[in-house]
């Protein structure tokens, strides 16, 4: 893979977003073992990435530390580096949000001819801003006359190292600044309007690439290359299963056992463990397999080798 993977990471520690991007990280590096992996974090979360938080030497090439302006919040530091990052990283890259997971080779983005190349927002089949509420945030921002331009979601973007890029995220950076004059502190009003601005250089790619299941994603769901697990769905906050389980992360500082199994199978294990609705978590806490887990776990393994097996026969079966 000549692309570089590249992640923005900004971060302390009363938060998650670092165990976030560990995950993500270790999820890359195993579908990917030949990859280059850059993390790029501003200068106050890099002096914090040490004892239980320097894991992602691991899994990651290179970290980046960056001098962000100093009264910027912990969010407009994440968006100033994202809108900033082509002037950040040299060679052509894949940028993937943090609240991802990765669940194939991405080796076959090297292929893509394009300049710029972004998922549509929510997987819509239809990739022209339509939502009255994102148009609004828009006009909002300062930007009008969106409405029917395409409108991309910036969790995954594929950018060569090209002049016109450059000045993509000049433009990009500059429109961004003037929207958070303005109250708006999201990059994707400021990406679509720069994308207008530039005769719309960026492409769209395919959905497997950027899978926001929860959604329009679905479709894409068995054949996705990247999980967008969070995205802009909505919520405030991580479902209660996803807080459990990067909390567990914060408390030891690394990707366990358990979580790499998850990570082998993610299209399902990982899909079925982020998909968990209330009820779920309670039948799962209650059922008669997690006690058989606690009172005879040698049983317990082997039962689960045969569902795995089973599940892997099923998997072939399908293809």
């Amino acid at each position: 893979m000549r692309t570089k993977c590249v992640y923005i990471l900004t971060s302390d520690r009363t938060d998650l977003y670092y165990e976030q991007t560990l995950l993500s990280a270790c999820s890359l590096r195993f579908y990917n073992p030949d990859a280059t992996i850059i993390v790029v974090a501003d200068h106050l979360t890099y002096s914090s990435l040490e004892a239980s938080r320097s894991g992602l030497d691991k899994y990651v090439n290179q970290i980046i530390s960056v001098q962000a302006p100093e009264y910027l919040c912990k969010m407009h530091r994440s968006r100033f580096l994202k809108t900033n990052l082509r002037n950040l990283v040299d060679g052509d890259y894949l940028f993937i949000d943090s609240d991802t997971i990765i669940c194939d080779s991405l080796g076959g983005i090297d292929s893509y001819k394009c300049e710029m190349g972004a998922v549509a927002d929510t997987n819509d089949t239809h990739p022209l801003l339509h939502d009255q509420t994102v148009i609004s945030r828009c006009e909002a921002a300062g930007f009008n006359n969106l409405e029917g331009q395409p409108y991309f979601n910036s969790g995954v973007m594929f950018v060569k190292d090209t002049p016109n890029t450059h000045l993509f995220y000049k433009r990009w950076i500059e429109n961004w600044k003037s929207s958070v004059v303005k109250g708006i502190a999201y990059d994707q009003p400021a990406l679509c309007q720069t994308n207008v601005q530039l005769a719309k250089p960026i492409q769209e790619l395919p959905g497997i690439w950027n899978c926001q299941f929860k959604m329009g994603g679905y479709p894409y769901l068995r054949n996705a290359k990247i999980i967008h697990y969070y995205s802009n769905n909505g919520e405030s906050r991580l479902s209660p299963q996803m807080e459990m389980l990067f909390s567990r992360i914060k408390e030891s500082g690394v990707i366990d056992n358990s979580i790499i199994n998850m990570i082998r199978n993610p299209r399902t294990n990982f899909y079925s463990f982020l998909d968990m609705d209330r009820d779920r978590i309670f039948e799962y806490i209650t059922s008669d397999s997690l006690y058989l887990y606690y009172t005879s776990p040698s049983l317990f393994r082997i039962i689960e080798q045969l569902s795995s097996l089973l599940g892997r026969i099923k998997t072939s079966l399908l293809r």
